[in-house]
């Protein structure tokens, strides 16, 4: 049985990123990140944050298109579980459409750079069972990135 600690935190979403109006966040912390399949399961946007020792922050705002949050959310969430930025090995998030990386995909992994995140930038399709990797050259030529494996090593 996996053990997760879920948060009821509502935080309003700076102004001057998104829209104006507030929209809640839900959080949810897992001590041990559950299987991908596991976490896509609803028809709205979710954006999935694991660390290097196998902990799991999941992000939704319920959105069918879009998940809302920030670096400095992100970082906020990774100290609850005594985490820093430094940490984290993934970050990918879901479109429970067929589509492509968003220009708000590529602008938010461009400021994740910036903060220096150095792990990997994922896009998950759940229709398919499959990810792909964002990476510079991708996000330069405005194409999608990586290949369709759940399991980055074995792309090699």
């Amino acid at each position: 049985m996996r053990k997760a600690m879920v948060l009821a935190l509502i935080i309003s979403v700076p102004a001057a990123s998104f829209a104006q109006s507030e929209i809640p966040t839900f959080v949810t912390i897992h001590q041990m990140a559950p299987a991908i399949e596991e976490i896509f399961t609803e028809p709205f946007e979710t954006l999935v944050v694991i660390t290097s020792d196998g902990k799991a922050i999941t992000v939704t705002n319920q959105l069918a298109r879009q998940v809302r949050s920030s670096v400095e959310e992100i970082k906020c969430f990774l100290k609850r579980i005594n985490q820093g930025f430094d940490s984290v090995e993934l970050i990918i998030h879901n479109h429970p459409t067929p589509s492509r990386w968003s220009l708000q995909d590529k602008r938010f992994y461009h400021r994740l750079k910036r903060e220096g995140f150095k792990g990997d930038f994922a896009l998950y399709f759940p229709w398919s069972k499959s990810m792909r990797y964002m990476g510079d050259d991708e996000v330069n030529r405005g194409k999608n990135g990586g290949g369709n494996t759940l399991n980055r090593k074995n792309e090699d």
